[in-house]
C-alpha cells in the first residue's frame, strides 16, 4: 500500500456495540464487529472461579470428535490463534460447537518446523492473549457469560502453576491485548480498571479505575519503561492514553471514538500505533509515543498515508522483529505488509497463498503464521519464512 494510490480517508462511525459482544466471535458465532454477533453480555463480576481443564486421555462428544490432534498443520481448526514467545510457539483452538451452551478451547505447544504438538492442554473457555513474562506463561480466559480468569501456566508442560489462584475478570479482553510488561509488573486491561500484578508471584497489588470506560486493552515498549493503554465508553468514546509504567496514574491523553477501545501496540521507535474500528470501516493510525500527538496528518483530518491506513474494521497494527505489521483478513498485498516502525514506510508485502482470503495470525522469530481458510468448517494453519526485506 502506497500513499500516493490510497486517496482521501474519512473515518465513518456507526452505531456501537459493547466490547463484551465481540465475545461472539471468539466463539465462533459470527465476524468480528460483524452484525447479527447477539445481545450484550451484562456487566458483572465473576461469581465463581473458572477452573482450567486439563487435557483427558480421550476425547468427549462434547470436544474432539475425531482423533486427537498430533500434528497442527494437518487439520482444520476453529478460531485458530498463534502467539510466538522465547519459550516457544503457542497454539490455541476451538474444540466446542458454534452452537453450543459452553466454549472448550485447546492450547498447545508446537514443534514450528513440524507442527507436532509437544504439550497441550484443554480449558473450559475461550482463549484470549498468552503471553510470557517471568518464566511464567499467562493466559487470558473467558467463558460463554462473559466471566473471565487469568491462568498462570508452566510454558513447557502447560500445568497449571501450584500455590496459584487464577485472577478473575469482569471483562477479559479478546480482541486486543489484556497484557502488558512495565515498570517490572504485569499489567491487566479488565473493563473499567488496570490491574497491576506482582512478578513472579502474580498477585495483584493494584487497581486503578478508569471512570465510565467499558472496553480497555493494553501495551508497552520493549524495555517495559512505556505503558499505554486504549480505552472506551459503551457509546465509542475513548481515548489513547500514556500511564506511568510503575503506577498506572495517567500522563497523557489523546481522544479517540470507535465501537471500542483501540487496538494499540508498541511503542516502537517513538510511535504508538493504533487499530480502531469504527463499525462499517476501520484504520490504522501512529502517534507519538512521547505524547501521543498524531504523527503527520491525522486520519480524522482525512488524510491517508504511511502513518493513516485505512481499512476494514479487522485491519490491525502489531509489532515484531522490530517492524511493525499492518494486517486485514482478505485484504490483500495492499492491506498486508511489513514497514518501518518509525515512520510506517512499506518494506514488502508479506508472502500469502491466498492474500485475498488468508489471515495473519502471528508473526515472530523470523516465522509469519497466517490461516487458509478450509473448504468445509474452520481454517489451515500455514508458516512460511519472513520475507528477506521484512528482516530488520
Amino acid at each position: 500500500m502506497r500513499s500516493s494510490s490510497c486517496g482521501n480517508f474519512r473515518p465513518e462511525k456507526r452505531s456501537p456495540r459493547r466490547n463484551r459482544s465481540l465475545l461472539c466471535t471468539a466463539l465462533g458465532l459470527a465476524g468480528l464487529l460483524m452484525v447479527g454477533c447477539g445481545s450484550a453480555i451484562p456487566h458483572q463480576r465473576p461469581a465463581s472461579r473458572l477452573e482450567p481443564v486439563a487435557t483427558p486421555q480421550t476425547p468427549t462428544a462434547s470436544s474432539l470428535v475425531r482423533a486427537p490432534l498430533q500434528n497442527i498443520y494437518s487439520r482444520a481448526l476453529r478460531n485458530p490463534a498463534v502467539t510466538v514467545t522465547p519459550s516457544g510457539t503457542y497454539v490455541a483452538w476451538q474444540l466446542s460447537p458454534p452452537a453450543s451452551p459452553s466454549a472448550h478451547y485447546e492450547l498447545a505447544r508446537i514443534d514450528v518446523s513440524s507442527g507436532r504438538i509437544l504439550a497441550s492442554r484443554q480449558i473450559s473457555a475461550v482463549v484470549g492473549q498468552v503471553d510470557l513474562a517471568s518464566g511464567a506463561l499467562w493466559v487470558v480466559t473467558a467463558n460463554s457469560h462473559g466471566r473471565g480468569m487469568l491462568l498462570k501456566l508452566n510454558p513447557h508442560s502447560l500445568e497449571a502453576a501450584s500455590r496459584w489462584h487464577p485472577v478473575s475478570l469482569t471483562v477479559p479482553n479478546l480482541r486486543g491485548n489484556a497484557l502488558a510488561l512495565a515498570g517490572g509488573w504485569l499489567w491487566i486491561a479488565d473493563g473499567d480498571h488496570l490491574l497491576r500484578l506482582s512478578l513472579p508471584a502474580g498477585s495483584v497489588t493494584k487497581s486503578v479505575p478508569m471512570r465510565g470506560v467499558d472496553s480497555s486493552d493494553v501495551s508497552a515498549d520493549s524495555s517495559g519503561t512505556t505503558l499505554i493503554d486504549g480505552e472506551s465508553d459503551a457509546g465509542g468514546q475513548g481515548a489513547l492514553q500514556r500511564r506511568d509504567p510503575a503506577t498506572g496514574a495517567l500522563l497523557a491523553s489523546h481522544p479517540l471514538s470507535g465501537v471500542a477501545a483501540p487496538l494499540v501496540t508498541g511503542p516502537i521507535d517513538g510511535l504508538v500505533w493504533v487499530a480502531e474500528p469504527t463499525g462499517m470501516q476501520g484504520y490504522v493510525e501512529a502517534f507519538r509515543s512521547s505524547d501521543l500527538a498524531v504523527s503527520g496528518s491525522g486520519c480524522h483530518e482525512g488524510a491517508v498515508g504511511r502513518t493513516c491506513i485505512p481499512g476494514d474494521n479487522g485491519i490491525i497494527a502489531r509489532v515484531a522483529d522490530g517492524l511493525v505489521w499492518v494486517t486485514q483478513q482478505n485484504g490483500g498485498n495492499a492491506r498486508n505488509y511489513c514497514a518501518a516502525a518509525g515512520t510506517g514506510e512499506v518494506l514488502a508485502p508479506i508472502r500469502l497463498r491466498r492474500p485475498a482470503q488468508d489471515e495473519v495470525l502471528a508473526i515472530g522469530a523470523g516465522r509469519i503464521f497466517y490461516a487458509s481458510p478450509s473448504a468445509g468448517v474452520g481454517s489451515y494453519v500455514h508458516q512460511e519464512a519472513v520475507p528477506m526485506a521484512c528482516r530488520s
